[in-house]
């Protein structure tokens, strides 16, 4: 298809008259600086457009594996941190439910509920019940320390 034909098209005729010349009619063949086709200017804009449409494309697509791929990384370090802290709930709800009955010098007597009346003697540098090793004893002011407290015994009303 040449400029010619895309002229007639648009104006439907053959002739174009500009107002306002003057000067003998010159007849032409189509402008020669309009081409069609798969080397004309239009032609590279349609294939600029297109590269540009599938670099946009292939982004969308880029972002979407990367979405993907985080959210599969998040929820898997969600995941690990529900089992630890449902492994901690399960292994604090199976303690036995204890307490310190006596604090001496040499560790302390530990009173297991639900067992007959034998207490349990834990020494200095061995682990209480909860596995926390009992670093200290203070009889005097009946404290006894572990890594993460300081425990001050009170009297049994008993």
């Amino acid at each position: 298809m040449t400029s010619a034909d895309w002229t007639r098209a648009l104006l439907r005729s053959d002739v174009i008259e500009l107002p306002g010349f003057a000067g003998p009619v010159i007849t032409a063949k189509g402008v020669p600086w309009i081409t069609f086709g798969p080397d004309s200017p239009d032609a590279a804009a349609l294939n600029a457009n297109s590269v540009a449409s599938r670099i946009r494309m292939r982004t969308v697509v880029v972002l979407a594996a990367a979405s993907t791929v985080a959210a599969f990384a998040l929820g898997s370090l969600f995941q690990i941190y529900l089992t630890s802290s449902a492994t901690e709930q399960r292994r604090t709800s199976t303690l036995p439910a204890w307490k310190v009955i006596r604090v001496d010098a040499e560790g302390v007597t530990v009173a297991l509920e639900g067992a007959a009346a034998r207490p349990l003697r834990v020494q200095l540098g061995r682990p209480l019940p909860n596995g926390e090793p009992l670093l200290q004893t203070d009889p005097v002011r009946r404290i006894y320390r572990t890594p993460t407290a300081s425990v001050l015994v009170r009297e049994d009303a008993n």
